[in-house]
């Protein structure tokens, strides 16, 4: 948004305020005190051809705003201002023709990064994306173009951490998942030897320090409850290996249903 005033766009922002592009600072400005041009005169070569502003610019009038150079008078808001206007030079937003694909790039580049590469590299790579954007919103600025900075760093940085956040989250589901196939029979669901082995360890240990015993001291009190299957081979034979797996699971879905929630 902006208005043309003869043959001069002037970008404004929300329709009330310009941005004005700091370029001068009072150390900058040729200044004649007042006591010395009411005792001595101005002299015609210090003015000719230039602009002459009369301002105050002490601190005891409080006329001092905050600038991006810090503490500036009012004056220089003003002098800078005209400045701009005499050059053209404002600061303007960025297009949205530019500002767009900036935007998309930047996130496709992050989403690249965290589902390409390890958590190190992607990282480290990471953080190169983060300053090339700084660096990117920096250039543009010194053209003379606000661009949405914050915008870039945020939506890159979450597509980051979102997609880093979902990688390993599913890769712990599957390695859950891998666990917990590695000690249950694919049949029945059933736990298998290794599953018997790890808890009867763990059992022992536990008993062993509720005892203040060690665990391969003898007379442990654990039960263990084995059951087999009568003639299970004559079904096998008689019905086929199909038949007999579904009574594997039938006699499995018995003993699960049968079994205390404190037992393996």
């Amino acid at each position: 948004s902006g208005l043309w005033l003869d043959k001069m766009f002037i970008p404004y922002f929300d329709r009330k305020n310009v941005r004005v592009n700091y370029r001068m600072k009072l150390e900058e400005i040729n200044q004649i005190p007042f006591w010395k041009a009411y005792e001595e005169g101005i002299p015609k070569e210090a003015i000719n051809g230039k602009a002459v502003i009369f301002a105050a610019t002490s601190h005891l009038l409080h006329d001092y705003y905050h600038t991006p150079f810090g503490l500036m008078p009012g004056v220089m808001i003003n002098l800078n201002l005209l400045a701009n206007f005499l050059n053209g030079d404002f600061i303007k937003n960025i297009p949205i023709f530019v500002d767009a694909p900036l935007f998309f790039i930047f996130l496709f580049l992050s989403a690249f990064i965290s589902f390409r590469y390890g958590a190190f590299k992607s990282l480290s790579l990471f953080a190169v994306l983060m300053i090339v954007i700084v660096t990117t919103c920096f250039i543009l600025f010194l053209n003379g173009y606000v661009s949405h900075s914050f915008a870039y760093l945020f939506g890159a940085g979450s597509v980051f951490l979102g997609i880093t956040f979902y990688r390993y989250f599913r890769a712990l589901l599957e390695n859950l998942g891998l666990q917990k196939k590695a000690v249950t029979d694919p049949l029945t669901g059933l736990y298998n030897r290794r599953a018997l082995e790890q808890h009867l360890d763990s059992a022992l240990e536990q008993i062993a320090n509720t005892k203040g015993i060690r665990k391969t001291d003898p007379f442990h009190e654990v039960s263990v409850l084995m059951i087999d299957v009568d003639d299970f081979k004559k079904v096998n034979d008689t019905y086929g290996h199909p038949f007999g797996d579904d009574v594997l699971k039938n006699v499995s879905f018995v003993i699960k249903d049968n079994t205390r929630a404190n037992d393996l």
